[in-house]
């Protein structure tokens, strides 16, 4: 069994303090939060750990996961094996879920999916209207790597809105996805002008973009600076259409 002690290898949602006329705090641990899968490893779990003082019934849906015109996509599919598609955790307990490939690994490109665990209404129907119930939601990124190996290839570009701001496009013409969690504009000599976070990824054949806000004027040559999976990465901005 894995070992819970590594607060970075999963991910814990406490909504207590969100609400304060919730009834009890929903606290779900989920381990791992992001999950590779290929021919030789076609199958693997999910450590569900429920941190709450109630018992919490989850249920699993597995989606297909694109991106299209800087939107994230999800449609409902069969191509991953789940099990159990729901379950019951008591308080202080665990529950494995395993995941694995119902059809044969990609043989070009890397394949997206996300699978949701969603927690079920418990049906309480207490009166009075102090009372509040919560369901979480996580959705754990599933990436099955095509035969042959995989790797992203991104290509940066940058154009300057009416309103000054910078919209800088990354087109991965790779065959896999490039996880971005931090992103900074830089000047000619390096150094860092402006720069945005948040954990994005940029999936295998597909566009993204992030806007920054107008960076010093009389600047026009620019480099880009991102945090990804695979460490830090620096690029020339391309200009493109005014």
């Amino acid at each position: 069994m894995a070992s819970w002690s590594k607060g970075w290898r999963y991910a814990i949602v406490t909504l207590a303090a969100l609400m304060p006329f919730a009834a009890g705090a929903a606290s779900i641990a989920i381990n791992p939060i992001s999950v590779r899968l290929d021919s030789e490893r076609a199958i693997t779990t999910l450590q569900v750990r429920n941190h709450g003082n109630e018992a919490v019934v989850m249920q699993v849906a597995v989606n297909d996961w694109r991106i299209e015109k800087n939107e994230e996509r999800y449609t409902p599919t069969d191509a991953l094996i789940v099990t159990p598609p729901i379950f019951t955790i008591p308080p202080g307990e665990e529950q494995v879920v395993r995941v694995g490939l119902r059809e044969p690994t990609p043989a070009t490109s890397e394949r997206a999916f996300r699978v949701f665990l969603e927690q079920v209404p418990s049906g309480d129907t207490r009166k009075g209207g102090s009372h509040v119930r919560i369901n979480l939601r996580f959705g754990i990124p599933v990436f099955v790597a095509p035969r042959g190996g995989a790797a992203p290839k991104v290509q940066w570009r940058a154009r300057r809105l009416k309103d000054g701001r910078l919209q800088v496009t990354g087109s991965n013409q790779g065959n896999a996805h490039l996880r971005v969690s931090r992103l900074a504009l830089l000047d000619a000599n390096g150094k860092s002008l402006v720069e945005t976070e948040g954990l994005t990824y940029l999936l295998a054949h597909t566009a993204r973009d992030w806007t920054f806000p107008p960076p010093p004027p009389g600047r026009t040559s620019y480099r880009i600076k991102a945090w990804t999976q695979t460490g830090e990465i620096e690029a020339e901005l391309k200009p493109g259409e005014p």
